[in-house]
């Protein structure tokens, strides 16, 4: 930006503001011009009546008609000018600040008349009357010099009246313009705001509409991912209970294989997106995938789900991969502690506006007392074949991470209760 671009800003920057957002800067003045004049309306009345009681009896100016019907005149002006503040006609057009642009001029040439009726009226009054009108007005540098200048010309005849008196008029004008000026390059600094706001609120939107584009080609790259995984694992169980030859079944293995591969990478760019999901929600298709798995056994493991619609449309801070992780292994523990028959139960509490509670309790062989403290420890581990003891040790700090905490009350023949306490994503 050049010198003489930098000029015109400071005298007119209202040209910085996009057309389309002028509207919106255009009624935040109004509104702020509106609220100005009334205070001024309300303030000058009342110091005019206060003046007659208080300094025109006691000094006895004569004629006390005169005085009277000055100070009370000034008083309607500024009644008039008060109450054209609650015209909404005038308050919704861009003529909000008239009442205060001509009650302004109106008071500044009777304060003049003032001087030609008494020597002794202070010649300030009237530079004072000019510069608080100028600066309640919503002008810029340019108009609000004019405005000044011409409330200036139009109490030429108090001027004329005690010529003696110019150059202190003068001085006294000119400090009051300088006033005016610094007053006005607020404008400029509330322009910028305005301006920077503007742009900082189109970056969000911007922002929002791509992240609500991404959501939904994730959404339906889960759907996708879920739709595929629930008929492979009944392909599996089919396939594998057939007769079909062991050729033809490491066929089957590796197509259904590769199918889990696709269905995985399609759930895995969601997750390095950022998108949130719904885990809570996924509860039910773990279960079925668990079953369908105990299908190929003799085992008879009965699931029951408990207040699942408290959390239907509930987000939780944890993403969806780290929730499957942790509830489908803390079901395999189930499972792996039920020797034939035994039931699983899963229950959801809404324990605040900010956490959910899920408890999964199973009949199983239960956990001596002594291991359970350490059964979050590194590797540790029991009663589970094949167990690398990373299980509840990362589900712990997966849910710490977020806020969240783990639980286990266990007792030996009667099974174990695992509680998890999920921070909600409002």
């Amino acid at each position: 930006m050049n010198l003489f671009e930098r000029l015109l800003v400071s005298i007119y920057p209202e040209r910085e503001i996009p057309k389309k957002y002028m509207p919106e800067w255009q009624g935040r003045v109004r509104t702020r011009t509106i609220l100005a004049s009334r205070i001024y309306f309300f303030v000058l009345g009342l110091l005019y009546v206060l003046h007659y009681f208080f300094v025109d009896i006691p000094l006895k100016k004569e004629p006390l008609s005169l005085w009277f019907n000055y100070r009370f005149g000034a008083l309607a002006l500024n009644v008039i000018g008060f109450a054209l503040t609650f015209s909404r006609s005038l308050n919704r057009s861009k003529y909000s600040y008239a009442p205060l642009l001509i009650v302004g001029l109106a008071l500044g040439v009777l304060q003049a008349q003032s001087m030609v009726w008494r020597a002794e009226i202070p010649y300030f009054y009237c530079v004072f009357i000019s510069v608080i009108t100028t600066y309640a007005l919503p002008l810029n540098i340019l108009s609000g010099s004019a405005y000044y200048f011409l409330s200036s010309v139009v109490q030429y005849n108090g001027w004329q009246a005690r010529s003696h008196e110019f150059p202190y008029f003068l001085s006294a004008a000119l400090v009051g313009w300088l006033f005016v000026v610094v007053s006005k390059t607020k404008i400029a600094t509330e322009v910028q705001a305005f301006v920077f706001e503007i742009e900082e609120r189109e970056a969000k939107m911007a922002l929002l509409d791509t992240q609500a584009e991404l959501l939904k080609r994730y959404q339906l790259a889960e759907k996708v991912a879920h739709d595929i995984r629930s008929p492979l694992a009944a392909l599996e169980v089919v396939a594998f209970d057939s007769g079909l030859n062991d050729q033809t079944k490491t066929l089957i293995a590796k197509l259904t294989t590769r199918l889990h591969e696709i269905a995985n990478e399609l759930l895995r760019s969601k997750i390095e997106a950022g998108v949130q999901s719904e885990p809570i929600l996924e509860i039910q298709e773990i279960i079925e995938e668990k079953k369908q798995t105990l299908a190929k056994t003799n085992r008879l493991i009965t699931f029951r789900i408990r207040n699942f619609q408290t959390a239907e449309r509930i987000n939780t801070r944890l993403t969806s991969t780290e929730f499957k992780q942790i509830f489908s292994n803390l079901l395999d523990n189930s499972i792996e502690a039920i020797d034939q028959r035994g039931t699983i139960e899963v229950q959801i509490q809404k324990a605040t506006n900010e956490l959910i509670r899920i408890q999964i309790s199973d009949t199983g062989k239960g956990i001596p007392i002594d291991i359970l403290p350490g059964l979050f420890n590194k590797g540790a581990t029991h009663g589970k074949t094949g167990g690398n003891g990373l299980g509840l040790f990362q589900a712990k700090e997966a849910l710490e991470k977020v806020g969240g905490s783990i639980s286990i009350e266990s007792r030996l023949g009667q099974g174990t209760q695992v509680t998890l306490s999920i921070p909600i994503l409002n």
